[in-house]
């Protein structure tokens, strides 16, 4: 056994897998998916199926009649548009055992929508799949739930370290115990069957360049954290310091391209408050 399902052997409150992604994720790759196997793998799991409803119903979504079931969700808003509420819905339920930890979950939370809407935009430079990249950006973070069940007091010291400014928290956490979030929540995706491209997006989105034959969804994640994590600074100072980034080289992004994405992703506030309510 090695360090990392060590670790994940030692958590109690392990995050319950979200089976349904997967499977979701597998009808939007089949052009001949059938609407109603959709519908019913949703409605398969209740508490999933009123979180879309709740979400679908809210006043951001400008619904003139309610939606009563999934069905009538689905017509409304289309695969694409409940596959996103149904993927934040599940990611959801995941983050609720970081709630005990130095880990602010809300602030977490709000960063993972935030970059999974981030990534979802940056799919076309990839020439990869939105909901996957989507759906790897809400999940990039989840390596740090059982680091910081496990390791508690130390790694709450860490998080709240002043001096990670300057360095990621990837890089201090494997400084400090020999692994990091990425490679623990890759080990979580895998052992959750999701496939070989997501779980590599997320183990090496803080290193893109070594993510081998997936190393332009790895740089989409990459980049979509940072850019998610610069919406509060000044845009020119901003830019300058993404371009430099790894990232931005290996999708091929410009200057502008760069402003432009930033700019899709602040527009996407109002999503992210009606998701994250």
């Amino acid at each position: 056994m090695d360090a990392i399902d060590d670790l994940l052997q030692r958590v109690q409150t392990l995050p319950s897998a979200p089976k349904l992604l997967p499977q979701l994720l597998a009808a939007l790759a089949d052009v001949d998916t059938d609407i109603d196997r959709v519908v019913q793998l949703i409605t398969f799991d209740p508490a999933l199926t009123v979180r879309v409803l709740q979400v679908c119903n809210s006043a951001w979504y400008g619904a003139t009649a309610r939606a009563n079931n999934v069905g009538d969700a689905v017509n409304r808003l289309g695969f694409h548009g409940i596959y996103t509420i149904a993927a934040v819905a599940s990611g959801e339920s995941i983050l609720k055992s970081a709630a005990h930890s130095a880990l602010d979950a809300d602030a977490m939370w709000r960063h993972l929508v935030t970059s999974a809407f981030a990534a979802q935009n940056l799919a076309k430079f990839a020439h990869a799949d939105a909901s996957l990249l989507f759906t790897a950006g809400l999940l990039h973070d989840i390596g740090k739930v059982p680091l910081a069940e496990v390791l508690s007091g130390d790694y709450d010291e860490l998080v709240t370290d002043p001096m990670l400014f300057g360095r990621t928290l990837a890089e201090l956490e494997s400084a400090s115990f020999g692994l990091n979030h990425a490679e623990v929540g890759a080990r979580l995706l895998e052992r959750w069957d999701f496939g070989p491209d997501f779980i590599s997006a997320v183990r090496w989105h803080h290193d893109s360049a070594s993510a081998g034959e997936f190393t332009p969804i790895a740089a989409c994640i990459e980049l979509a954290d940072l850019i998610a994590h610069s919406l509060a600074a000044a845009e020119e100072a901003v830019i300058a310091d993404l371009l430099t980034t790894p990232a931005v080289h290996l999708l091929g992004l410009t200057t502008i391209d760069l402003a432009r994405q930033r700019e899709l992703v602040r527009d996407k506030a109002k999503a992210v408050d009606a998701l994250c309510s």
